[in-house]
């Protein structure tokens, strides 16, 4: 499978670049199970934190101009599947939370269909976009998936909240720590901290997946630094859907941002 999070498309930082070329390669090397572990949109620029609309795109300043611009934008490869989350606090859930109960990602991957309209004497446009048959979308913040044979092999993707400590593993141990016995996906992807971390945690195969956005100004006031990448997983399997094995392929990412912020 290939593991993506964080693109964060309609951002000026978003590493597109990088994004084409991970499912280039998904492509080639025959995968067609992707999972996405949140924050695929940078959400409407006129939300989120104080400075967040000069870090993004024109065309993404509302839901519906990001909403449109993420739908063009993200890869399209004929027989590729993306399983995707959402965050309902951060950037995508900015419209969900704050604004008008916008779901954002549902929209992108099923499609949305709104004639113009009056409400309390003003006109609204109407809007429509095409659903992306491509995207199937899980819903907010937590999900957990079947994979494998007889899909008995549980894959828990989490777009958790807050910010990220010093020690990397500690927000993956923290949340591995509090799950319950006898419930445990065998595999965790977490989203959110555009970090990297690999290990096992009570048995749990933790994955803190890296992201898709170059260092914003937010970032480097936080003196914190992202790490860009994606994944390809590659699991060998019992017949409890127990992981006997993996092969692991990060695709790393250290070229020079593109857009114009880069010094």
């Amino acid at each position: 499978m290939g593991i993506v999070s964080d693109t964060h498309l309609g951002s000026m930082y978003a590493a597109e670049d990088l994004l084409h070329a991970s499912y280039d390669r998904f492509a080639a090397e025959g995968v067609n199970f992707v999972v996405h572990a949140g924050d695929l949109a940078s959400g409407p620029g006129m939300l989120g934190y104080p400075g967040h609309a000069n870090d993004c795109r024109q065309d993404s300043m509302d839901w519906r101009g990001n909403e449109e611009y993420v739908s063009t934008t993200y890869p399209r490869i004929k027989g590729v599947i993306t399983h995707c989350i959402s965050s309902s606090k951060s950037h995508e859930g900015w419209a969900w939370k704050k604004y008008n109960g916008r779901d954002m990602i549902h929209d992108v991957a099923n499609g949305v269909c709104m004639p113009p309209m009056e409400i309390a004497g003003e006109s609204h446009p109407g809007f429509e976009l095409k659903p992306r048959e491509d995207l199937n979308y899980l819903g907010h913040d937590r999900r957990t998936i079947k994979v494998g044979p007889e899909e008995k092999t549980a894959i828990q993707i989490v777009h958790p909240d807050g910010g990220g400590t010093r020690v990397t593993s500690y927000k993956m141990e923290l949340f591995v720590e509090k799950l319950e016995s006898g419930s445990k996906p065998h595999i965790l992807l977490m989203g959110h901290y555009h970090r990297f971390i690999l290990g096992r945690f009570r048995n749990v195969l933790g994955i803190m997946v890296p992201c898709m956005q170059h260092a914003t100004p937010l970032f480097m006031r936080s003196a914190a630094e992202p790490v860009l990448g994606a994944i390809l997983l590659e699991l060998r399997l019992d017949n409890g859907g127990g992981i006997l094995s993996y092969k692991f392929d990060m695709l790393n990412h250290y070229l020079k941002p593109s857009y114009t912020h880069a010094e």
